[in-house]
């Protein structure tokens, strides 16, 4: 799956390395990104290249599940 997610981060949650975002898209829906460590904040615009998509991902760290995770 090669696509491209439009949006403005609303939620960041750092774990490690690795930083969840949830961003609303273009379209107004949210949708959860994870990538490595970024400097982001919450008022950040952002376009994310999407290599894959988890339809469920649960979290041993953050003890969450994100479905789907891009």
């Amino acid at each position: 799956m090669h696509a491209t997610l439009r949006g403005h981060v609303v939620e960041r949650q750092d774990v490690g390395s690795y930083v969840y975002l949830r961003i609303v898209d273009e379209h107004g829906a949210p949708r959860w990104v994870v990538t490595l460590h970024l400097r982001l904040t919450t008022s950040d615009d952002v376009v994310a290249t999407v290599l894959a998509r988890a339809d469920r991902f649960s979290s041993p760290r953050l003890h969450r599940t994100f479905s789907p995770l891009y």
